[in-house]
C-alpha cells in the first residue's frame, strides 16, 4: 500500500467501505485539510495550466459520491478518481523512499549526523501572479531557478567551509503565488560549527542569482552556539513572518514559500531525532511539486519532432550531444546525492 493513500481514505476504500453512505460534509472538510498540507498541482493537458487535483476532486464530490446513483456508478466513480490520485501519490511515496534511504544511510555512517534545511527562492518574481500557472510560465520559472542551483552546486565544491558536507538533497515546492521554489537539505557530519556556514550558504546563493536570491534557514539559532538570527539577514521575506516560538528573539521563525500548516516539521527536526526528522521527510515528500507532470510535453514536443525528420528528406540527423541536452531537459522534481565516504 501507498504510504499516502491513508490520508486519502474517502477514495482508497475497503469493499465494505464501498456500500456505506458517504458523508459529503465530512469529505469536503477532510479535502480542505489535506489542501493544507500536500501539492497536488499537475499539468492538465487538456486546459494548458496546473491545476489542484484536490480542488478538482471538490467540485465533484456532490457527482461522485451522490446517494441518487447505482452502486455499480459509484464504484467505477471511485475507480476513476483512484487513478487520477495514484500516479501523483506514488510519486511522492517513491520520493519519500528515496529520502529515507538516504538519510538511514548517512546516519549509520556519521553518528553526529546534523541537518542544514534551507528554501531558495528569488525575489524579482511578482507577488501579483496567479495561482493558476500556465505551462510555459512554470516551464520558465523552473529552468532558472534549476539553473541557478545547479551553478551554486558547482561553486559550493570550491567552498572551504562546505567541506563538512557529506550529502544533500535538493526538492522543488510550489510557492504561495504557484511558482516552483527549491527546498534543498545539507547533511553534516556533526554540529560542530558556527554562523560563518550558514552564512556562506546564503551569501553563495544571493551572488550566483546576481543579488535576486533569497534564502531561509529552518534553524533556531540556539542550536549554533551564537545569538545570529539568521533570517534577519534575508532582505525581502515576501514569505509572512510566523509568531515567535517564545519572547526570545532568537527563537524567532519565519514561514517558508508555500506558506503551509507543516513549517514546525522544517525547524523542529535534529537529524539525531530519528521519529521527528522521518516527519520532516514525510513533510518535505506531501509538499513536493509535481513538475514533472510537464514531462508530457516534452514526450509530446520529441514524437512532434520525430515525425518531420522522417517526413523530411533533407533533414540532417542530429548529433549525440544534441540527444543527450534532449534528455537532460526533462523536469526533475527532486535529487538525492551521492553518499561521500569517510
Amino acid at each position: 500500500m501507498n504510504f499516502f493513500e491513508k490520508d486519502f481514505n474517502f477514495i482508497y476504500l475497503k469493499k465494505e467501505e464501498l456500500v456505506k453512505i458517504s458523508n459529503l460534509l465530512k469529505i469536503e472538510k477532510r479535502i480542505t485539510l489535506l489542501q493544507s498540507n500536500y501539492c497536488l498541482y499537475y499539468f492538465n493537458r487538456d486546459n494548458g495550466f496546473f491545476c489542484d487535483l484536490l480542488d478538482d476532486a471538490k467540485k465533484e464530490i456532490g457527482t461522485i459520491f451522490s446517494e441518487a446513483i447505482s452502486f455499480d456508478e459509484h464504484k467505477e466513480n471511485i475507480k476513476i478518481i483512484r487513478s487520477e490520485f495514484s500516479p501523483l501519490l506514488e510519486n511522492k511515496s517513491k520520493l519519500l523512499d528515496s529520502l529515507l534511504l538516504h538519510y538511514h544511510k548517512l546516519k549509520s555512517k556519521n553518528s553526529s549526523l546534523y541537518s542544514l534545511r534551507f528554501s531558495f527562492s528569488l525575489n524579482d518574481r511578482t507577488s501579483e501572479s496567479s495561482k493558476i500557472q500556465n505551462a510555459e510560465t512554470i516551464k520558465t520559472a523552473y529552468a532558472r531557478i534549476v539553473d541557478y542551483l545547479r551553478k551554486f552546486l558547482n561553486f559550493s565544491r570550491q567552498k572551504v567551509l562546505l567541506k563538512k558536507i557529506v550529502g544533500y538533497f535538493w526538492v522543488i515546492l510550489r510557492d504561495y503565488n504557484g511558482l516552483p521554489y527549491i527546498h534543498i537539505n545539507f547533511y553534516l557530519s556533526d554540529g560542530e560549527f558556527n554562523s560563518g556556514l550558514a552564512l556562506e550558504i546564503k551569501q553563495l546563493w544571493e551572488n550566483i542569482t546576481n543579488g535576486s536570491g533569497c534564502s531561509l534557514i529552518f534553524e533556531i539559532s540556539k542550536n549554533y552556539g551564537n545569538n545570529e538570527v539568521y533570517n534577519d539577514k534575508v532582505s525581502n521575506l515576501y514569505s509572512i513572518r510566523s509568531p515567535m516560538l517564545s519572547n526570545n528573539k532568537k527563537h524567532q521563525v519565519h514561514n517558508d514559500f508555500n506558506r503551509t500548516e507543516s513549517l514546525i516539521y522544517k525547524y523542529d527536526c535534529l537529524a539525531e531525532d530519528t521519529e521527528k526528522y522521518e516527519r520532516y521527510l514525510t513533510c518535505i515528500a506531501r509538499e513536493s511539486y509535481p513538475v514533472y507532470t510537464l514531462n508530457s510535453i516534452i514526450k509530446r514536443e520529441s514524437m512532434v519532432e520525430s515525425t518531420k525528420e522522417s517526413d523530411s528528406v533533407e533533414e540532417i540527423p542530429h548529433n549525440k550531444k544534441e540527444k543527450s541536452k534532449r534528455k537532460l531537459d526533462k523536469f526533475r522534481g527532486y535529487s538525492v546525492s551521492q553518499i561521500k565516504n569517510k
